[in-house]
């Protein structure tokens, strides 16, 4: 609903939508350029992305529409390697089979996202990399009885499962298992 959305954090922040000026690639840099700047509910367009700037950024530093931009996305490992597609999420929830989530590792500190029954979707793979692990949590539902995940309880499940290495991804209204 409309009102939620208001009260978010990302809500109030100045936004760039951008098209992309090339084929987007992880570890090489992308030209794009700035469509326009707003604030609110901003709609990602096709062939771009949407680039968030903190309240704390003067408004004189911000681009504005015409202005050409590069963006990189890198790696820290295989940094030189351009890959096409990558998935990326925090915290990491399982590392060399040992669970725990590394949430102020990675500098996640909002509590409820760290300790709160949530909507959360998680990727694994196992010790050898030849089993992949996809998991979607549903959130808390009076309705139908479900209550959700702490990114304690997902790490323990992931391993448990078998992953050896796992991944939180994306949650909230975004878990689906398609």
């Amino acid at each position: 609903n409309e009102k939620k959305r208001e009260g978010l954090i990302e809500y109030p922040m100045r936004k760039a939508r951008v098209r992309y000026l090339g084929s987007p690639l992880v570890n090489k840099k992308l030209r794009c350029v700035v469509m326009s700047l707003d604030t609110g509910t901003v709609i990602v367009p096709h062939n771009g992305a949407v680039i968030s700037f903190g309240k704390d950024m003067p408004l004189s530093e911000l681009p504005v529409r015409g202005d050409t931009l590069s963006l990189l996305f890198r790696t820290n490992v295989s940094d030189k390697t351009p890959f096409e597609f990558a998935v990326g999420g925090t915290p990491r929830l399982v590392r060399n089979g040992k669970a725990a989530h590394e949430a102020s590792i990675e500098g996640s500190t909002a509590r409820r996202f760290i300790s709160g029954n949530l909507s959360r979707t998680a990727v694994g793979v196992d010790k050898t990399g030849t089993l992949l692990y996809l998991v979607a949590v549903d959130g808390t539902h009076r309705a139908n009885g479900t209550r959700g995940m702490t990114l304690s309880e997902l790490a323990g499940v992931m391993k448990d499962l078998g992953a050896w290495n796992a991944l939180n991804l994306d949650g909230g209204g975004s878990v689906s298992m398609v």
